[in-house]
């Protein structure tokens, strides 16, 4: 008789993004004309999640690891797309429900990222 067993895997998952970035502007002071005018941080704007994605240990025809050395201490690994076999319309709509749920999150993440490229 099977006996069913549940536990927790923790695993990371790679997320591509994409998101338009708008750049900030300083405050300016009061002048003749008017009061001044608030500044406006850096933002990204329409942050959306593109894919996710895990890295896998790729495994040859018999289902062994395959490594990179002689000395099989470095396996190789395989980047593996979670939603590849979703219909396109599933695979939207779970990407839209991820990117609302973490809009915050990626919209910091490519601003880190813009801040270091530049």
């Amino acid at each position: 008789m099977a006996t069913t067993t549940e536990t927790t895997m923790m695993l990371e998952v790679e997320f591509d993004l994409s998101g338009a970035f708008q750049p900030g502007y300083p405050a300016t002071g009061p002048s003749y004309a008017s009061g001044g005018e608030p500044g406006e941080p850096d933002c990204i704007e329409d942050a959306e999640i593109k894919g996710l994605f895990i890295d896998r240990v790729k495994r040859d025809r018999f289902g062994l690891p395959v490594f990179q050395d002689i000395a099989f201490t470095r396996k190789v690994y395989e980047r593996v797309d979670l939603l590849a076999s979703l219909k396109p319309e599933t695979r939207a709509e779970v990407l839209n429900a991820l990117s609302d749920i973490l809009s915050r999150e990626i919209g910091e993440q490519l601003l880190e990222d813009y801040a270091e490229a530049a």
